[in-house]
């Protein structure tokens, strides 16, 4: 089994996590730390540093997700995934690629091919749909005796 770490700017991994419980239910070594506003950088890369490292030793490995590339959890995670072999960074976390991970984390699938997975699946779910609404409303009014 891989482990999950949600990390993130303010109440983002609080709020990932509770979406993707709602929906999976509740989760087994899934963990979030939050960068908060006026919070020390260290302690929070400290905080977050002893939890991968944690996963890493006690699991198969471990995935983290960060909200933004560049960003300050961000930069924490890689620097405390560098070297660990069974450490990974996905930044742009989104629901669909973190409820993938959930059900996907068994220890079935090679770090490698369940990071693809992953990438994968949080591109397939960034879209922009579009109704068409102004077709059938004008289909309505033209069709039939109308109001």
């Amino acid at each position: 089994m891989y482990g999950v770490i949600i990390t993130g700017h303010g109440e983002f991994p609080i709020g990932l996590r509770a979406s993707a419980e709602m929906i999976a239910g509740e989760q087994d070594k899934l963990a979030t730390h939050s960068f908060i506003e006026g919070a020390s950088f260290e302690a929070f890369e400290k905080e977050l540093a002893e939890s991968i490292k944690k996963f890493s030793q006690e699991l198969d490995g471990v995935l983290i997700f960060a909200d933004l590339l560049g960003g300050s959890p961000f930069r924490a995670a890689m620097s405390a995934a560098h070297g660990l072999e069974n450490a990974r960074v996905i930044t742009g976390a989104n629901s669909p690629m973190l409820l993938e991970c959930l059900v996907a984390r068994d220890g079935s699938m090679k770090l490698k091919d369940l990071l693809y997975l992953i990438l994968e699946t949080g591109k397939e779910g960034i879209l922009s749909p579009v109704l068409e609404l102004d077709s059938v409303y004008d289909a309505d009014v033209t069709e039939g005796d109308g109001i």
